[in-house]
């Protein structure tokens, strides 16, 4: 028997992405989002849901980077398991899908609502 430690992914839970990175069309409104409003603002906006502020800008600003750091987060989440040269790969030859299939992992697995809100959120107002 192992013992796993608190906080850490028990190896023998790990899986992979539920759709492969050219399957975009699995989930149309994301795959709309992606190609309609571009990478990097999608990015900027699953960030920002992410840590809770709706938008951020430094994300959008730097898409590379910002896309290899969704993708980490998303398999660090999850136990996916992709070797850091495979997620350069991915975003280098086909952002726009590994984005799409990162955004897609999340709402799948109920971590984040079509409208860019986390699940259980209230939508953010401005206040006056």
């Amino acid at each position: 028997m192992s013992v796993v430690p608190e906080g850490s992914i028990n190896p023998m839970e790990t899986q992979g992405y539920s759709a492969g990175i050219f399957e975009c069309f699995k989930d149309i409104p994301t795959c709309l989002c992606v190609c309609c409003l571009s990478p990097s603002l999608v990015i900027g906006l699953t960030q920002g849901a992410i840590k809770g502020n709706g938008f951020d800008f430094l994300s959008c600003c730097c898409g590379g980077i910002a896309a290899y750091r969704l993708r980490r987060y998303v398999q660090n989440k999850f136990g996916i398991q992709e070797s850091e040269d495979a997620s350069m790969i991915a975003i280098g030859c086909c952002g726009s899908c590994a984005v799409c299939q990162d955004v897609s992992e999340l709402s799948k697995r109920g971590e984040l609502s079509l409208g860019g809100q986390p699940k259980g959120r209230e939508p953010m107002t401005v206040k006056s």
